[in-house]
């Protein structure tokens, strides 16, 4: 896939379950910059939207209200 820009689109994958690891995580989130390859990952113990969301907004530099807000 091809994407014009970086961080204009992503690819957002989930991996598990896992054996378990340090804080009971046996899951991850990975978000994937189609133009950059840039990745995100963060290890899970449960997957839920909320934490879906929570990994979004708090990983994808575009998203982030500093990268959002104008001068």
């Amino acid at each position: 896939m091809v994407s014009p820009w970086p961080f204009a689109q992503w690819g957002l994958d989930l991996i598990g379950p896992m054996p378990e690891g340090k804080g009971q995580v046996k899951y991850a989130v990975v978000a994937v910059d189609y133009f950059t390859k840039w990745a995100e990952a963060e290890a899970l113990a449960t997957i839920t939207a909320a934490c879906i969301e929570t990994f979004v907004w708090q990983s994808i530099p575009i998203l982030s209200p500093m990268a959002r807000s104008k001068p």
